[in-house]
C-alpha cells in the first residue's frame, strides 16, 4: 500500500473512532495525549486495522505513540 493512501486510511480510522475532522489529525499527535484516546478507543482503533490485513494486537503498540510513529510500524506489516 502507497504510504499516502495508508496515512488517509490511518488517519481517517482515528477520525471515525474519536469524532474528529481527518484535517485535526497531525502525524506528531500522540494517541495519549494529544488525541485523548481512551484504552478503548485505541483498542477499537486497532481492530480496524485488520482490514489492511494486519494483525495489531500481535504488534507492541501502545497509546503513546505518535500516528506516524503507527504508519511506520504498521506499514512494514501491511498486506499487499
Amino acid at each position: 500500500m502507497k504510504e499516502e493512501k495508508l496515512r488517509e486510511f490511518i488517519k481517517g480510522k482515528i477520525a471515525d473512532t474519536i469524532g474528529v475532522e481527518v484535517e485535526d489529525i497531525e502525524d506528531r499527535d500522540t494517541f495519549s495525549e494529544e488525541l485523548h484516546m481512551s484504552a478503548t478507543d485505541f483498542s477499537d482503533f486497532l481492530n480496524t486495522l485488520g482490514e489492511l490485513g494486519v494483525d495489531a494486537q500481535s504488534l507492541e503498540l501502545t497509546p503513546s505513540l505518535s500516528v506516524e510513529e503507527l504508519m511506520e510500524t504498521v506499514s512494514s506489516h501491511v498486506v499487499e
